[in-house]
């Protein structure tokens, strides 16, 4: 029988047989070993993947450790329809086409602080980081970064004063103040910049963001002083040295 197999003659390469019997036999993909059969050394793996491995793992490590179900309920802030209703009034008046927008929401805000500090009735309205954060976008509009970082300084003091966590400024406040300063045409408002980043680079609860970064480097590039570009390429190192994945804007 096996010197009969042996005298057939095999079908030519052209049949449709041959073609049909070929494609069955070779295997459709590539096939690759099981992701746990392979985990290549980190000297195999290039730094940018090397840093999104990391990255994706310290993200999958945070949201392991963030509470769920009524745990995280009890933790988010909740304010007052009164504050919420005041909160309201006052980004209307911020984002207004006044030229005195800015100006109009601060005195709002100082007018409340007065209130609240003689005794007077406010009606049940609570300072919180959502009044200040709205004041201080309406200064970044309008590139006023002093005003901004003042306000900044201003809420700290008061937050060290009464204790109060619910004006504990965070680092999306903080960012707002950078680009208030990125947008400002005074000389100098770039490093005033760049020194808000390093102040949320050294608090370890806070920490930058690639926001962060974006406005320091928006402000040395729109700067005019001497060795901006390099400065601005220094910090774009220095975000990927801290597995902060830079996006377009930057």
């Amino acid at each position: 029988r096996v010197s009969e197999c042996l005298q057939q003659k095999p079908p030519p390469s052209n049949s449709r047989h041959f073609a049909a019997s070929a494609s069955a036999a070779a295997p459709k993909y590539k096939t690759y070993p099981a992701k746990h059969d392979f985990d290549p050394s980190p000297s195999e793996r290039s730094k940018r993947g090397r840093r999104q491995h990391d990255k994706k793992q310290a993200t999958n490590d945070r949201r392991r450790s963030q509470p769920r179900g009524n745990a995280a309920k009890k933790k988010k802030k909740r304010y007052s329809e009164e504050t919420a209703a005041f909160a309201q009034n006052m980004n209307q008046l911020a984002r207004g086409n006044s030229k005195n927008a800015a100006k109009q929401a601060q005195d709002m805000l100082n007018d409340l602080i007065r209130r609240i500090d003689s005794g007077k009735n406010v009606g049940g309205v609570a300072l919180n980081t959502v009044l200040y954060t709205t004041v201080i976008n309406a200064w970044a509009r309008k590139g006023k970064g002093e005003e901004a970082e003042a306000l900044l300084n201003a809420m700290e003091e008061r937050c060290a004063q009464t204790k109060d966590d619910n004006i504990r400024p965070d680092a999306y406040l903080i960012n707002c103040c950078i680009t208030a300063w990125s947008r400002c045409k005074r000389r100098g408002s770039a490093a005033r910049a760049e020194l808000l980043l390093e102040r949320l680079v050294n608090d370890r609860q806070l920490g930058p963001d690639s926001f962060s970064f974006a406005g320091a480097i928006t402000a040395w590039s729109r700067s005019k002083e001497r060795g901006s570009a390099a400065r601005a390429l220094q910090l774009l190192d220095r975000m990927e040295d801290l597995d902060l994945e830079p996006h377009n804007i930057v």
